[in-house]
C-alpha cells in the first residue's frame, strides 16, 4: 500500500474519532493496523466569535451591529449589564413598607468586588459618573428589607440615569465610536449636515467582516444556547465564553445564562450571568430625556 493512500486512510479514521497506531503509518505495517475509537466520536469545541469581535464590549458589538441607527441608550444600558456581569458593580433591590398594603421598591447600583480589575476605555465613563454621585445606605430591619440581606451603600438606578441625563453624555458619538474607529472597524467621514458637529461614520471593510460575524451570533445564539444547556451545559460554558460579551445583546436568554455559573469549573467564567437575572434597567426608557446622551440620531452605514 502506497504511502499516499495510507495518509488518506489515516486522515479519514481520524474524522471520525478513530486513533490509528502507529501514526504516522509506516509502509509495512499497512496490513496490520490497531485502532481504538474515542467514547462519542471526536471532541467537538464550540465555535464563537472571533478574537476581534470577543475583545468587544457589549456597547462596541451593538454600535457595531447598528451603526446607522443605533442609539447612546441602549449602548449605555448594555455598558451598565456588562459592569454587573464583570463584577464591577452589583445590583441590589431594597423593598420599604411606608404603610400596610403600600411598598416602595426600588434599586441601587453598588461597588462590586471587581470594580478596580475594569480597564476597558468603553466601560470606565460609566464608572466615572458611578464615582462622581453620592451614595446612600441602606440598613436592612423593620421595615426595610435589603436582597442579600446586608446593609448597602449604592447610588439609586433612577438617579443614576438623570445624572446621565444631567451631564449630557454623548456616550455614542464621544465614547464609542472612537474606539471601533481605533480598532479599525469604522471610519470617520464629512459631517452629516452643514450644522452638524457630527461625523458620518462607516464600517471598514474589516468592520463589515466583524458585523456579519456577530450578526449570525446574535440571530441564532439565543436557540444554539438553549440547544446547549439541555444536551450539554459544560459546552453551553464553553459557547458562552467563545462569545464573549456579545452575549448580552440576547435579552431573551437572560434566565438561560443565569444558570451557567454552576457548570462553571473553580474560578469561573470572566462574566458572571447569574448576576443579570434580576437587573431591570427600564426606568432608563422612562426618563425620555436621557436620548441625548445618543447625539443626533444614528450613525452613518458601511
Amino acid at each position: 500500500m502506497s504511502a499516499g493512500a495510507l495518509s488518506n486512510i489515516e486522515s479519514l479514521l481520524a474524522a471520525q474519532g478513530i486513533a490509528v497506531s502507529p501514526s504516522p503509518i509506516p509502509a509495512e505495517l499497512g496490513a496490520w493496523l490497531t485502532l481504538s475509537l474515542e467514547p462519542g466520536g471526536p471532541k467537538q469545541r464550540e465555535p464563537g466569535l472571533s478574537p476581534t469581535c470577543r475583545e468587544l464590549t457589549a456597547p462596541e458589538s451593538y454600535l457595531l451591529l447598528c451603526l446607522q441607527h443605533g442609539v447612546g441608550l441602549e449602548a449605555f444600558k448594555l455598558a451598565v449589564k456588562e459592569l454587573v456581569a464583570r463584577g464591577a458593580l452589583e445590583y441590589r433591590r431594597v423593598e420599604k413598607e411606608r404603610t400596610p398594603g403600600w411598598t416602595t421598591r426600588r434599586a441601587l447600583l453598588c461597588d462590586g468586588p471587581r470594580k478596580n480589575a475594569v480597564a476597558q476605555p468603553a466601560l470606565l465613563p460609566i464608572l466615572e459618573l458611578y464615582d462622581a454621585m453620592d451614595k446612600r445606605s441602606f440598613v436592612p430591619g423593620g421595615r426595610v428589607t435589603i436582597e442579600g440581606g446586608k446593609e448597602i451603600t449604592g447610588v439609586p438606578i433612577e438617579r443614576f440615569a438623570r445624572a446621565a441625563t444631567n451631564r449630557r453624555l454623548n456616550y455614542r458619538d464621544d465614547c464609542i465610536v472612537p474606539l471601533l474607529v481605533d480598532r479599525g472597524l469604522v471610519r470617520l467621514r464629512g459631517y452629516k449636515h452643514v450644522l452638524s458637529r457630527t461625523r458620518e461614520a462607516t464600517r471598514t471593510p474589516e468592520g463589515r467582516v466583524a458585523r456579519d460575524e456577530l450578526d449570525v451570533v446574535t440571530e441564532n445564539g439565543s436557540e444554539r444556547l438553549r440547544a446547549l444547556l439541555e444536551a450539554d451545559p459544560s459546552r453551553a460554558l464553553e459557547y458562552a465564553r467563545a462569545t464573549g460579551p456579545a452575549l448580552l445583546l440576547m435579552d431573551d436568554v437572560a434566565s438561560e445564562l443565569a444558570s451557567l455559573p454552576q457548570y462553571a469549573p473553580q474560578g469561573g467564567s470572566e462574566l458572571d450571568f447569574a448576576a443579570l437575572e434580576h437587573v431591570d434597567l427600564s426606568v432608563f426608557d422612562y426618563i425620555s430625556h436621557i436620548g441625548k446622551m445618543a447625539g443626533p440620531g444614528g450613525g452613518g452605514g458601511g
